[in-house]
């Protein structure tokens, strides 16, 4: 007879994905309008790339922009209460553009709860985000030749339009570097409790 066992799962990470339906042309456009007003942008985690300033919700009236923000701000509230976190709110964000072999170095968001990313334009090969895994279980746990949530040393998403990414800004990630002839565009952001 095999034994009752119970099982808790301590301290997950989780990273919740969904699809949007946004007019990406549109934002593209909008990014790119961007780039111009800015040609230098900022430099944080972007190898090369360019990155916009950071940004507030109520910057811009556009209604894609607009439209955007009551996405993003549904979709974090609803990851958050499924975590029992209290309600957010999108603090800043800023919009990023990599080309030829553009990355993001391994970062975290500090002083925010839940951050995000947002596929603008991807055609799936423009390098991936990488979650790494920050606890020491690599050095005890087997190798593996299939990845699992228990097993994994770090996981990765690739790009997708209108693809939303949220996860814990405390988790480490970097963006591959996009060896496609094709720009990525996406939007970042961070939150905090309202």
């Amino acid at each position: 007879m095999k034994p009752k066992i119970e099982c808790d799962n301590l301290f997950p990470q989780r990273v919740w994905k969904t699809d949007l339906d946004l007019d990406c042309k549109e934002l593209e456009k909008f990014v790119y309008d961007l780039e111009k007003e800015n040609p230098k942008g900022v430099i944080k985690s972007n190898a090369k790339g360019w990155q916009s300033r950071g940004l507030c919700t109520n910057d811009y009236t556009d209604e894609i922009y607009q439209n955007l923000i009551q996405n993003l701000d549904r979709v974090v509230n609803t990851c958050a209460e499924s975590s029992k976190i209290p309600r957010l709110a999108i603090g800043n964000l800023w919009f990023n553009i990599n080309r030829g072999y553009n990355f993001n170095r391994p970062h975290t968001h500090p002083k925010s709860v839940l951050s995000g990313a947002f596929y603008i334009k991807a055609e799936g090969n423009e390098g991936a985000i990488e979650f790494l895994r920050e606890d020491n279980a690599v050095n005890f746990l087997p190798e593996i030749r299939e990845s699992s949530f228990y097993l994994s040393a770090s996981m990765k998403y690739s790009p997708k339009v209108n693809r939303l990414l949220v996860f814990g800004s405390w988790m480490p990630h970097w963006v591959e570097p996009n060896i496609s002839k094709f720009d990525r565009i996406s939007m970042s952001f961070n939150t905090h409790v309202i």
